[in-house]
């Protein structure tokens, strides 16, 4: 029963989690009318971009030549980190590689 428990814990904390690749910084072209927003690529090629947007999560279209430039960046809020992230692992597995979107 243990066992059940505990993979459920872990289960749950997968599914609430963000994704494990990082997020990006996002600007566009003028001539687009968007403005800067973080999100997740789901694609990229030379027909367009589609993006998962942080927040709210919308799915995002972009045509060809609109992205001006890309920046990885952490979608971990500053102060919400696992507690092994408190310990002196956080040397090892540091979030802060990326600067916060």
């Amino acid at each position: 029963m243990a066992a059940v428990v505990i993979a459920g814990a872990f289960l749950l904390g997968v599914i609430a989690s963000p994704p494990w690749m990082p997020a990006e910084r996002l600007t566009f072209s003028k001539a687009s009318g968007q403005g800067p927003i973080a999100g997740y690529v789901l694609s990229q090629s030379d027909t367009g971009l589609t993006v998962l947007e942080l927040d709210p999560r919308t799915i995002l279209y972009f045509g060809p030549g609109e992205l001006a430039s890309q920046t990885a960046c952490s979608a971990f809020p500053p102060d919400d980190l696992p507690i092994v992230y408190k310990t002196w692992l956080k040397g090892i597995l540091d979030l802060y590689a990326y600067p916060h979107c």
